[in-house]
């Protein structure tokens, strides 16, 4: 069947209507046929008067019968025929011209045959008609198998065609070349020539490769309003994707299916684009032509990567920034200024050289935002762009990221003896005390990074965490009751930091904070811990080190401009007495798996139930950027327990490489365990710089918690407003425009939250977004606009990797004899199939109302005799009712 089916494609635009037609012109001949046979006869004298009277009405009445049936089994089947949309090449010559007119004839003559069934001669004659007739049409279909397919090709413009443009309009097409403009222009001269050099009445598909859709239609064009369309094509910071581009040109064939389709791709044919293109990406689209816009001689620097090495900036602390730059061409670029600005300020600058080919060139700046006024745990929105000297490809020389600036961040610190407990002349000092010293310098007021909130694990509650950022525990003997409270607090986006020393106890802790993986450890601890500390092990001192070469993975320990040989110093200086001792065994992590993967399982079968009202309500004052979770997937359960297993992240220069730093996620947040302490005398961190990395581990974990307001180019992109402001109007300001001009329509962007839909956001650059006051009516009431949000908009650093495919490396991917490369200055060919009888569809369904009609009126006509009997036997028997 589905060879059959492939074989009528290639004859109809949906070959599996012709094939429900024939079928369905069945019908009519059998309902004839069983009525034949609804009557039995019963012996009644009085018949024999009416046997010559029968006699002479017989042949009108089989004629009228013969006529009825043909005129409803054509119907149906020109209706089947209407529908299936027929496509008639120079090719299809012996599927049209024998194999069709011999189909029709036998239908016409097994239809006589039925209603003649009575008549041997005419019954004889027609099934050997039938027959023969179905010998040519089996021939017919044979031949036109074994026709060259080349027929197909001899196109002579008399036609018209369906023409599918797919045009390149990512950032690289933005490329500028000295005479011709930039390359996106140079593809639409190549676009509006082959459109005007169309045969009349060609219909054009219009696709940009890279969005916005909005903007154009997947409907066929007319050629006039096809040219007006490829100039309003706009580069975008996307890149392209050649599967997604293929998807589309067969959806907008699929639009004008009875015209001879071209398609043809125009671009700068990047060779990165073509890496997992396979001739089985091609073999449904029948053709493609594809045009080379690149230039001859390219060179490109461009911004490949900018960040802040913490995620966040507050008001006294230096903000360090990284500028990654790279060069490709034939020679180096000298004299290129690297420039820092915030707020469309320049506030730094670097000159440099670039080498081509030679990997990412670092550019490092520092900045401190003294001007920023955060309110108290409030992020403001710092926008930062990075940018080089222009080149010919202007797009990609610049980078944006939005920097929260923040202040007096609530961040939890709980030890062995809290605010209340602790006391320096006495000896009593918490766990926490170096890390409230990074994080909280000696600056007064709401200027520092944190405010701390500095508790024992028994005063810990909703309140204290509802507004913090983060949570460290370290030197607590025992979790006591605040396993169930802190799993909540993670479970919802919150970062913990859980650190030996101190008092801390082991087995207390696997005891009550592993549960087999549902409590707030990454993984469960061995009562016996490592090492000994200096008091216990005496003249039999045995320090060990960190294992640099497990540190090497992670952000976390990467400092900029500082060299290997410096960090691996840095790593060196403290010396460990005691951890404890992390079990991640074989049977421990199964053991694991196994059971988070019955949870899921359990949760993906009640997923149909009512919701279950134990599950605890969001308390949690901040929204993480993790996304909530969803419903639970068959096809995800891999996945999401493969991201349920802890993750080491850096280890002691152990025999047994015994974990340091472990990190798990748990719902929306993420905790980290840290095996030995951070104040007591388990290790020597405190009086080392290595200490410094936990201050840059609980920046990034903060950063977690605050808004991400940089991102890639995207369709639309959601902002909830505060629940103070909902009734405000919003206005957006794009990166091109210097003043807010598009109103956004305030709205519902989920359960019981109202907000803003940015759509295609695909510009690079910083988004601005203003709120004005609105009246009870919804009418804006005069005032400035305030400036409400904004975020930043940049595209794949790959896109500025401008290596062309060329015509040999095109050709060695052996992409089927449809795929034609046409280089620099040959004209695209509008040669290939070509097919007739566009409209005779229209034609068709035209024909089936006249059968219909007809079919009417000849009932309607009373000049013609009824049949009193079905059979010639009537003529000596009376019509009884079986």
């Amino acid at each position: 069947m589905g060879s059959l089916l492939t074989l009528l494609n290639g004859f109809f635009a949906n070959g599996a209507f012709f094939l429900a037609g024939l079928g369905a012109a069945a019908v009519p001949t059998i309902i004839h046929l069983l009525n034949r046979r609804r009557y039995r006869t019963l012996p009644w004298a009085a018949m024999n008067f009416l046997r010559q009277a029968m006699q002479r009405n017989r042949k009108i009445m089989d004629l009228r019968d013969l006529i009825l049936l043909m005129l409803r089994t054509f119907a149906i089947l020109l209706f089947g025929l209407a529908l299936a949309r027929p496509i008639m090449t120079p090719a299809s010559l012996y599927f049209w011209g024998v194999a069709f007119p011999a189909l029709l004839g036998l239908v016409f003559f097994a239809v006589t045959a039925a209603v003649l069934w009575s008549r041997p001669a005419v019954r004889w004659g027609s099934l050997a008609a039938v027959l023969l007739l179905g010998l040519l049409c089996g021939w017919g279909v044979y031949q036109q198998t074994q026709t060259d397919p080349q027929l197909a090709q001899q196109f002579d413009g008399s036609q018209p065609l369906h023409a599918v443009l797919l045009i390149d309009n990512s950032l690289s097409m933005s490329y500028e070349t000295a005479l011709e403009g930039t390359l996106l222009q140079r593809a639409a001269v190549e676009a509006e020539s082959y459109i005007k050099a169309l045969p009349n009445g060609s219909r054009v598909s219009v696709v940009p490769l890279c969005g916005p859709a909005s903007t154009l239609s997947i409907d066929p064009y007319t050629q006039d309003d096809a040219v007006a369309a490829v100039q309003r094509i706009e580069v975008v910071d996307r890149s392209v994707s050649l599967t997604a581009g293929l998807a589309a040109a067969e959806q907008a064939v699929e639009a004008a299916p009875l015209m001879a389709r071209r398609i043809v791709l125009i671009g700068d044919q990047q060779s990165r684009n073509w890496l997992d293109i396979g001739a089985s990406d091609l073999e449904r689209l029948g053709g493609l032509q594809v045009v080379d816009v690149s230039p001859e001689d390219w060179e490109n620097s461009w911004i490949s990567d900018f960040y802040a090495s913490d995620g966040l900036a507050d008001v006294e602390t230096p903000a360090n920034f990284v500028v990654q730059v790279r060069h490709n061409g034939p020679s180096p670029r000298r004299d290129v200024q690297v420039t820092l600005q915030v707020d469309g300020v320049d506030i730094a600058s670097r000159t440099v050289t670039l080498q081509p080919g030679e990997g990412a060139r670092e550019v490092a700046f520092s900045h401190v935002f003294h001007s920023y006024r955060p309110e108290p745990g409030q992020p403001s929105l710092a926008p930062v762009t990075a940018r080089l000297t222009p080149d010919n490809l202007p797009g990609d020389d610049q980078r944006h990221l939005i920097l929260p600036v923040v202040a007096a961040v609530p961040v939890v610190f709980v030890d062995q003896y809290g605010a209340q407990g602790e006391d320096e002349a006495k000896g009593q000092i918490g766990e926490t005390r170096p890390l409230r010293r990074l994080l909280a310098p000696g600056i007064e007021g709401e200027r520092r990074l944190v405010e701390v909130r500095h508790v024992t694990i028994d005063q810990l509650n909703r309140d204290v965490l509802a507004d913090a950022r983060l949570v460290i525990v370290a030197g607590v003997a025992s979790p006591a009751g605040a396993v169930d409270l802190l799993r909540e607090y993670v479970e919802q986006g919150g970062p913990l930091i859980i650190a030996a020393g101190g008092e801390f106890d082991s087995a207390a802790w696997s005891n009550l904070a592993w549960r087999n993986g549902d409590g707030i450890l990454p993984a469960p601890l061995s009562s016996t811990p490592i090492g000994l500390l200096p008091e216990e092990a005496g003249l039999d001192l045995q320090p060990f080190y960190l294992k640099y070469d497990s540190l090497s993975g992670h952000p976390y320990f990467q400092l900029p401009d500082i060299s290997e040989e410096d960090l691996r110093d840095l790593f060196a200086e403290p010396f460990f007495f005691k951890a404890a001792a992390v079990d991640l065994s074989d049977a421990v992590i199964a053991d694991q798996r196994a059971h988070y993967e019955a949870k899921l399982r359990d949760k993906l079968a009640a997923q149909g139930d009512a919701p279950d009202d134990s599950e605890p309500l969001r308390w949690l004052l901040w929204e993480s950027q993790a996304a909530a979770a969803g419903p639970v997937e068959e096809a995800d359960l891999a996945r999401l327990v493969e991201q349920s297993n802890a993750r080491v992240l850096a280890r002691f220069a152990t025999e047994n490489e015994d974990p340091f730093i472990v990190q798990r996620r748990i719902g929306q947040g993420e905790v980290l365990f840290v095996a030995s302490g951070v104040q007591s005398n388990w290790n020597t961190l405190p009086v080392t710089n290595t200490v410094l990395i936990f201050d840059r581990i609980a920046r990034s974990l903060i950063r977690t918690t605050l808004p991400r307001r940089t991102l890639p180019p995207q369709e639309r992109f959601a902002l909830a407003l505060p629940p103070q402001r909902s009734q405000v109007g919003v206005l957006l300001q794009r990166p091109s425009e210097e003043s807010p001009s598009e109103p956004l329509d305030v709205g519902f962007i989920g359960q019981d939250r109202r907000g803003v839909q940015v759509a295609e956001a695909f510009q690079r650059g910083v988004y601005r977004l203003y709120e004005s006051e609105v009246g009870a009516d919804g009418a804006e009431l005069a005032g400035e606009p305030r400036l409400w949000e904004l975020f930043a908009v940049n595209g794949d650093a790959e896109e500025s990797e401008l290596t062309p495919l060329t015509s040999d490396q095109f050709a060695s991917r052996e992409l089927g004899e449809g795929a034609m490369w046409v280089g620099r200055g040959r004209e695209i060919s509008l040669a290939g199939e070509q097919q007739y009888a566009q409209n005779l569809w229209w034609w068709l369904a035209l024909a089936v109302l006249v059968l219909l009609l007809a079919e009417i009126v000849l009932l309607a006509t009373s000049a013609w005799p009824t049949r009193p009997a079905a059979n010639p036997a009537e003529a000596s028997a009376a019509p009884t009712s079986a």
